[in-house]
């Protein structure tokens, strides 16, 4: 699994033309939600505020799924990192 996290909404919208790639929203659809916690995609599309602003987020990433199945994480833009 591959976390890519940027700043650029429409950017991502525009990589998401499969559903094998889901992007976090702030309010996501509950059954979305529980697909990404279980680890059942490649790859997970997020900006820096849903990583730093959802509890349940950062408990995700913090599961033994990710702690386990996790490759890396992608930084589209440099600014993104504080």
């Amino acid at each position: 699994m591959i976390i890519i996290i940027g700043p650029l909404l429409a950017l991502m919208h525009d990589q998401l033309s499969s559903p094998k790639a889901p992007f976090v929203r702030t309010k996501q659809h509950p059954k979305i939600l529980q697909e990404i916690e279980r680890g059942n995609f490649a790859f997970v599309y997020l900006t820096p505020e849903s990583a730093l602003t959802t509890e349940r987020w950062r408990n995700t990433l913090e599961s033994e799924i990710y702690q386990e199945s996790l490759i890396g994480v992608a930084v589209l833009e440099v600014h993104c990192v504080t």
